[in-house]
């Protein structure tokens, strides 16, 4: 069957799936005979031990999968069983423990972040199957990675059928089959068709990192709604760290030390500029993590606090190159989205002159504690 989606994008399958893997067959079934066919080039099913043996049992050994391809003139799919483990690596009969249900919400969460990241493929996930909690983290999971070409559905089929031992798909031709209830029903009629899932897609708002690196569900969780909450920001001067809405933002001595100027001149109603009322040196050594004594500080100071006001205040260029380089670090970090709030933006200030501030942070509201032994120095406004 020819298949009319993107020609350079492969289209996987991924699922949960209890003890009725039929609905494997059975969502393949529907897609590829919509309106606009869909050919599934790969299916992933994440399952419990006792599933993958059903799975294996079923749609490989007893030829199920390739039975539905032959009579439909579908090309087969390759077909990889993800069995969930425990966090002490054994695979899990069932999901039934709190624990259970996590090492699941986990696997749902690995999977979507991995073929999402895959720019070759379009994901088109099913919660047809399993309990319905492992149907709730995979339909979670797709609404925090999903792109707009992927899909989640739900495989509809007549209650007659749904689960039946011998239905795996409508044949092409006519076939009877005895119903639970004894009754006889012509199965190539029974319809099978797709209920897709709209969901709110939040993967534009989650910060970069949680794309780069395999967070578990419960941290992937923290870090996707960290993104979403009214803006808190924490100074931990020890760590050269600033926490931005929990989630920790290491900087370099530097940027960290221009970033607290900052933070302290807006508590005091004065942002700096850039040439009107630039930063000095007496007020950034307060917040620079290094000795002042020491010759990588004094380097800096011949190096960057040579602005045209005089000497000790800082260059207008190297603070653009300091300010650009804090805001590619927080976007790095949070996300597109998630930086906004906590960005060193340019504003006008009451002289009309050029000044800058942090975007969406009430500075007030910040607790700033000066370098060990350091006391700080009143703004000049």
């Amino acid at each position: 069957m020819a298949e009319s989606s993107e020609p350079r994008k492969r289209w996987v399958l991924l699922a949960v799936v209890g003890q009725s893997p039929q609905v494997i067959t059975e969502t393949i079934y529907a897609l590829a005979r919509e309106k606009t066919p869909v050919q599934v080039h790969r299916v992933v099913a994440l399952t419990t031990s006792v599933g993958a043996r059903k799975l294996r049992e079923t749609l490989q050994e007893q030829g199920w999968l390739a039975r539905l391809c032959a009579d439909w003139g579908i090309p087969p799919p390759a077909l990889e069983v993800c069995e969930v483990r425990s966090a002490a690596g054994k695979p899990l009969k069932d999901i039934v423990s709190e624990e259970d249900h996590f090492a699941l919400a986990d696997a749902c969460i690995h999977w979507m972040r991995k073929l999402t990241n895959d720019p070759d493929c379009r994901v088109h996930a099913s919660i047809a199957g399993g309990r319905k909690t492992m149907s709730f983290f995979l339909g979670y999971a797709f609404g925090l990675f999903a792109r707009e070409e992927d899909r989640l559905s739900h495989v509809l089929v007549d209650p007659a059928v749904e689960g039946h031992p011998e239905f795996f798909y409508p044949p092409p031709k006519p076939k009877t089959l005895r119903t639970r209830d004894g009754d006889e029903i012509d199965v190539s009629k029974v319809e099978v068709r797709l209920a897709e899932i709209p969901v709110l897609r939040l993967r534009e708002r989650l910060p970069a990192n949680v794309f780069a690196g395999d967070y578990d569900y419960r941290k992937t969780l923290a870090l996707a709604e960290a993104a979403q909450t009214r803006p808190w920001l924490e100074v931990r001067h020890e760590q050269r760290t600033i926490v931005c809405n929990g989630v920790p933002v290491q900087l370099e001595p530097a940027l960290f030390a221009i970033y607290c100027v900052l933070l302290a001149r807006g508590q005091k109603g004065c942002w700096p500029g850039g040439k009107v009322d630039p930063i000095r040196w007496d007020e950034f050594v307060v917040w620079y993590p290094g000795s002042e004594a020491s010759g990588y500080a004094e380097r800096l100071r011949e190096r960057a606090f040579q602005g045209f006001l005089g000497m000790d205040t800082l260059d207008p260029a190297r603070f653009a190159e300091y300010r650009s380089r804090i805001n590619a670090r927080l976007g790095q970090e949070l996300g597109e989205a998630g930086a906004e709030p906590f960005q060193i933006v340019e504003i006008t200030g009451k002289d009309g002159q050029a000044r800058f501030r942090i975007a969406g942070i009430d500075p007030k509201l910040v607790k700033l504690e000066p370098a060990q032994g350091r006391r700080e120095v009143g703004a000049r406004c």
